[in-house]
């Protein structure tokens, strides 16, 4: 869905961001009432902050990436 979009451009991993809050929260939302036990710790910390960590990592990158003038 992405494809016709620059990438590589601050105002796209903005809307990224804000995309990933709208989906993440009904999903966390709905695993809430999931019978889950088993490996629900590894779950719950994907859910909650695996997604941000890789998120924020790989935004920080791209911000290094483009202060430095390196090619993306």
């Amino acid at each position: 869905p992405f494809i016709s979009r620059d990438i590589h451009n601050i105002e796209f991993i903005d809307e990224i961001e804000e995309l990933l809050r709208i989906m993440i929260a009904p999903a966390a939302e709905a695993f809430e009432y999931l019978p889950a036990v088993k490996n629900s710790g590894i779950l719950k910390n994907i859910l909650y902050a695996g997604v941000w960590t890789s998120f924020r990592k790989r935004k920080s990158e791209y911000l290094d990436r483009t202060d430095t003038g390196g090619n993306i």
